[in-house]
């Protein structure tokens, strides 16, 4: 790792880091069978219903799901 970091800073290639990062984050995960999915609701998504619909995704998927829930006041919820 350090000798990678080395090569980069020695080749003025600092600014590619985040990309480089993401690339190998991406790569982790499908080597590991994790995905990640955003859900988006109206209101708060209480923690056993996360749970609930990240263990119906892996199964559904055969996969490991991270669910990254966020609230947008814009949706219609009921």
């Amino acid at each position: 790792m350090q000798a990678f970091l080395q090569t980069v800073l020695e080749h003025k290639r600092e600014r590619y880091l985040p990309g480089i990062l993401q690339s190998f984050g991406a790569l982790v995960d499908e080597v590991e069978g994790r995905v990640h999915a955003q859900l988006g609701t109206a209101k708060p998504l209480p923690d056993a219903t996360r749970a609930l619909i990240e263990s119906a995704l892996s199964t559904r998927l055969g996969r490991t799901v991270s669910l990254e829930p966020y609230t947008d006041g814009k949706l219609l919820g009921g």
